[in-house]
């Protein structure tokens, strides 16, 4: 299984945002680098993979709106491909 850990604070910048996402989940080129786009990737994840976010003792309410699109972007992704798996720490 592969397990990707991503901090909050690495998902608030748009750019540092898609770098981080592009190199934690292996991206293809093509990866549009938007939230559809990433959906639309994650959910063709074809191996076993858990992605650890570590809130960093922060709440949904301090977290800026591209920060919050993204994990639920995630999130959802996870609900629909079965071999994407979500967990929370922090």
């Amino acid at each position: 299984m592969k397990e990707i850990n991503l901090k909050v604070s690495d998902l608030v910048d748009g750019q540092v945002m898609h770098d981080t996402l592009a190199t934690a989940f292996d991206l293809p080129d093509y990866y549009g680098r938007n939230l559809d786009a990433l959906y639309d990737c994650l959910t063709e994840i074809g191996q076993e993979t858990c992605v650890c976010v570590d809130y960093e003792g922060k709440k949904i309410a301090e977290m800026s709106r591209l920060t919050v699109g993204c994990l639920k972007t995630m999130y959802d992704a996870a609900n629909e491909n079965g071999h994407l798996r979500m967990t929370w720490i922090g």
